[in-house]
């Protein structure tokens, strides 16, 4: 952090663009002067003829011009001239081609002035003929090589003070940008840490009264800020509070179903038996990969702290990233190393949502009712989508378990709906239903108020989770009561007519 100054003396940015305006203003009338100044000395030295000039030169000569005198030395040599005789008929002269018609025509009619400051001067000499002389009222050098390449010296003079008055121009820009710029660096610079989350700075103070006032605005943002993160921080807490009572919830029941079911493995003989109890280790493996997901994300304390070690970046590297990669419902972020497409046949997958259902069912004596379209087709998602949608029905499954009552019926139903981009899964229970409450915040994390079914305890995890996995795969889970009265769940998973 540079030295902290503060600047006895402010100035307002308008005060500050006076200045520069003022500059500017000067600078200008310096140049003007400057310019009439070149042009008297040029002017004074001979090197530069008046734009009257060459009127004066004819008026002078226009007597001797009249008595027979020789043209061609009486009249300038940067004028044009013809001699015509009364029938109009060309002689001699400096006019050519059109010019010679020209000119007469214009006597003739007594026009004599022409486009930008060309002018026609007759003179009738005593021998009946008449000299037409043309002249410019412009500004002309006296050197003829010099005229001949700057035929206009008044545009050349004005040419090169409008080219210095754009380069003062430019520069006055230039300056009052780099003026603006360094004091603007600072806002830049805490505008980057604050975004960031670095708000280890201190006050900043600025010569410009309203940047001055930005500094200060930015200072109070970064005091509320350090309050928003404090409470983020605690709010953080809680959850892992919360996760951590569910591992140990957990991982009771998790103990005595995994010693139970080895004793019986190895003790009973009964094939179904012995299914059965090989489903209930499956089960047991798969939650203990749970529980260490959530003992892992339960030892990252400090989330900033990856942040400013720039882990964040490469989910390989963070342990909290973990949760996305391999349980991406355990941590819902979205993860951008996952965006390679996955396909996968419906039928494999609704056998495996049977089983999972009967599986649950026998727990509460159930009857599960499985309807699943006929034809198969492609579920599409992102990488690692099947394993997510597994989750997430076992997740729906056992929400709709948990709400039949003892002997009750659980209903699948599966279909592709017309459109044919979606496979629609609705899972029913005979239970009582889901409250208002529950439709409109059932979906949402930790939500835990429906009382309107069963006492359990839950943890407001399962649904979200499942909607949360359709969503980031472009599904979508809606919850609904059915015409029995029981809770349905319904979600719409993206699909392919063809493989």
């Amino acid at each position: 952090m540079r030295k902290e100054i503060k600047w006895k003396r402010k100035r307002s940015l308008y005060m500050v663009f006076i200045r520069y305006l003022l500059r500017f203003c000067v600078l200008t009338v310096i140049l003007a002067a400057g310019t009439l100044i070149v042009y008297t000395v040029l002017v004074n030295t001979g090197i530069l003829r008046l734009p009257t000039y060459e009127q004066s030169r004819i008026e002078e000569a226009a007597d001797k011009i009249q008595q027979e005198g020789d043209e061609a030395t009486l009249i300038p040599d940067s004028c044009r001239f013809g001699v015509y005789n009364p029938d109009g008929n060309f002689l001699y002269g400096t006019f050519e081609g059109n010019e010679r018609q020209e000119g007469w025509e214009r006597w003739k009619n007594g026009d004599t002035g022409a486009f930008y400051n060309i002018f026609y001067r007759s003179i009738k000499k005593d021998d009946g003929n008449l000299v037409i002389v043309r002249y410019e009222m412009i500004a002309k050098f006296s050197n003829p090589i010099l005229r001949k390449i700057f035929p206009n010296a008044e545009f050349l003079i004005l040419f090169i003070a409008l080219l210095l008055f754009l380069t003062q121009m430019a520069l006055t820009a230039r300056n009052f940008g780099i003026y603006l710029k360094k004091r603007l660096d600072i806002l830049t610079e805490i505008a980057a840490k604050v975004g960031q989350e670095d708000l280890d700075f201190e006050r900043e103070y600025s010569d410009i009264r309203e940047v001055d006032d930005v500094l200060g605005a930015l200072f109070k943002m970064k005091k509320a800020l350090q309050r928003s993160l404090k409470e983020q921080w605690k709010s953080r807490m809680q959850k892992q509070e919360q996760i951590a009572a569910l591992a140990h919830d957990i991982k009771t029941p998790l103990t005595i179903i995994r010693g139970n079911a080895e004793l019986m493995q190895e003790t009973e003989s009964i094939e179904e038996i012995r299914e059965w109890d090989q489903e209930i280790l499956d089960n047991a493996a798969e939650l203990e990969r749970y529980l260490e997901v959530l003992q892992e994300t339960i030892r990252v304390s400090d989330w900033r702290k990856q942040t400013e070690e720039k882990q964040t970046d490469n989910p390989a590297t963070n342990i909290g990233d973990k949760c996305v990669t391999e349980y991406p419902g355990m941590n819902l972020k979205s993860s951008g190393n996952r965006a390679l497409e996955e396909r996968f046949s419906t039928g494999p997958f609704l056998e495996e949502v049977r089983k999972k259902a009967d599986a649950l069912g026998r727990l509460k004596n159930l009857k599960i009712d499985c309807s699943f379209p006929l034809d198969e087709f492609m579920i599409r998602g992102r990488t690692g989508f099947r394993e997510e949608l597994i989750r997430a029905m076992g997740n729906i499954l056992s929400n709709g378990v948990d709400y039949c009552p003892e002997g009750g019926m659980l209903q699948i139903h599966a279909e592709q709906l017309t459109t044919g981009k979606f496979l629609c899964i609705a899972v029913t229970d005979s239970g009582s239903g889901f409250s208002e409450e529950a439709l409109r915040h059932g979906t949402e994390q930790f939500y835990q108020a429906d009382k309107s079914r069963t006492g359990k305890k839950h943890y407001g995890m399962g649904l979200y989770i499942a909607r949360s996995v359709l969503e980031e795969n472009g599904g979508m889970l809606e919850l609904r009561n059915s015409r029995e009265g029981g809770g349905e769940v319904r979600i719409y998973v993206p699909c392919l007519t063809t493989f």
